[in-house]
């Protein structure tokens, strides 16, 4: 993070603001997807390179606005590029992106008339001070807080279903079992799973209470970000990362006031130095983890994934220290309570994205999609009849598309080879969806509705005059279903 340096310790430019802490966060998470999800790179996509670079950007200068908007602007087009099949909380990550590209611009739009005056610069877009920063902050921090709170509460409402509770096939027993390879020293107990289940349910449903409510809500963060530790350390690095950036919008300006505090004790404790040594200190730093990186490599004790998931942990441990430093300064577990409360934003539009959280968690039991509704390995079945939640009422199913299913039997393409081998079925609109994503000639034998078929796409013509390519249109971009097992199939954990 980028700091000035004056001589005055008084002086506001030697002060961090919230906002230049949440746009320094942002930008890491940013990064973190950008690293995990790399297609980007080999398949030369413009918009990913944009990202990147935004957030680069955006990292070694957070006390620039317009930055900050552009990275949300291009992280945004670049998730519609790849809607509808992507992470959960990426979707969400590309919502709130809209949110903060509408609420820089409104912010321009009111501050227009000073435009080309003194001290307005395109850096900051005139933002220079406590007060002016907290007012952008306030605009979309408060959507953002209502909004992660949803899809804690949607997470846990989807695992209230009877599969997530059996710990033969239940999510949280999958995830378990991908502790022992991480902590070898882990004995395998045959109550893991059971407890794996229920202490998952405990924390995810104890953190958005504790979010809500402002007295509990430094206890949520004590809670949450050891979980989102060890959610990063089994794979789901970019969930992680996404929540400690948000997790920042809970805390309030005694938590900026008391990092100030400690960023002033480490610049008196550096002034002792002469900046030579400091900068020749860095180097020699910079210099050996780069020669441990090459030892690494050449040992074959690291490889592309084991640094990526090093430079993640190392990030991760840097934040959490932050975070640990800031509350513990605030004595932890006696922490007064944030002053920051889930307030109305101006404008008012941005409220829309809360209700669009919502409406798209509740999409399982309206019988639209499946995929990217915050159901992520919760079990939850809505599909083909049936139905596992424990108390959410089926008559609210208004749409048929996860009862209309498809079986694969044979297909020339590799994308139907998990549906084939795993004793799959698929709705027949994530079919038709999936063959219009297809360049090129295909070819499936299939089952629709008892009936054997055959799909045979060549040279741009089809065997069946009823299906058109491209059919899925505009829904195709929003609609996306996950797989489900046959019934007979044994089960196990489908994300």
């Amino acid at each position: 993070m980028a700091f000035t340096t004056s001589a005055d310790s008084a002086t506001p430019e030697k002060k961090v603001y919230r906002l230049t802490v949440f746009s320094f966060l942002w930008a890491c998470q940013a990064l973190v997807h950008q690293e995990f999800f790399w297609d980007w790179l080999p398949k030369g996509r413009i918009l990913g390179y944009a990202v990147t670079l935004a957030a680069i950007l955006l990292m070694f200068n957070p006390r620039s606005v317009s930055l900050l908007g552009l990275l949300a602007l291009v992280s945004f087009s670049y998730n519609v590029t790849r809607w509808p099949r992507l992470a959960n909380h990426i979707f969400a990550e590309g919502l709130i992106n809209l949110v903060i590209v509408i609420a820089v611009l409104w912010t321009l739009y009111q501050n227009r008339h000073q435009i080309g005056t003194p001290g307005w610069s395109w850096y900051t877009l005139g933002l220079n001070n406590r007060k002016s920063t907290n007012n952008l902050l306030r605009r979309f921090a408060p959507v953002m807080r209502a909004s992660v709170i949803i899809i804690y509460l949607f997470a846990t409402l989807h695992k209230l279903n009877w599969d997530f509770f059996d710990p033969a096939i239940s999510c949280a027993t999958t995830m378990y079992n991908r502790l022992p390879a991480l902590f070898t020293f882990m004995p395998d107990y045959h109550w893991g799973p059971l407890v794996s289940i229920w202490g998952t349910l405990i924390i995810e449903l104890v953190l958005p209470i504790f979010l809500i409510f402002r007295k509990t809500r430094y206890y949520a963060l004590a809670i949450g970000i050891p979980f989102h530790l060890m959610l990063g350390l089994i794979g789901h690095r970019t969930f992680s990362a996404f929540a400690f950036a948000n997790y920042f919008l809970f805390t309030d300006e005694r938590f900026i006031q008391a990092l100030n505090d400690r960023l002033r004790a480490l610049r008196q404790w550096l002034s002792q130095f002469q900046r030579e040594q400091i900068r020749r200190y860095l180097w020699m730093g910079i210099g050996v983890i780069l020669l441990g990186i090459v030892a690494g490599f050449a040992a074959d004790f690291l490889d592309s994934k084991r640094l990526r998931k090093t430079v993640w942990l190392v990030w991760s441990l840097t934040m959490i220290a932050a975070y640990v430093i800031v509350l513990r300064r605030q004595k932890i577990l006696g922490l007064p309570a944030p002053k920051t409360a889930l307030r109305w934003s101006n404008p008012g539009l941005l409220w829309m994205l809360p209700l669009v959280v919502v409406f798209n968690g509740m999409n399982p039991y309206l019988g639209l999609k499946t995929h990217v509704a915050f159901a992520m390995y919760s079990n939850l079945r809505t599909e083909g009849g049936e139905w596992n939640h424990i108390f959410m009422p089926k008559w609210l199913k208004v749409a048929t598309y996860q009862d209309d299913l498809v079986e694969v039997i044979d297909a020339t393409h590799k994308q139907f080879d998990e549906l084939k081998t795993q004793n799959l079925l698929i709705p027949h609109f994530e079919f038709r969806r999936m063959i219009d994503k297809i360049k090129g000639d295909v070819w499936v034998h299939y089952v629709h509705n008892g009936e054997h078929k055959i799909l045979e796409i060549k040279d741009g013509q089809c065997n069946q005059t009823d299906f058109v390519k491209g059919s899925t249109g505009l829904l195709g971009k929003f609609l996306v279903f996950r797989p489900v097992y046959k019934d007979g199939a044994l089960a196990d954990c489908l994300r």
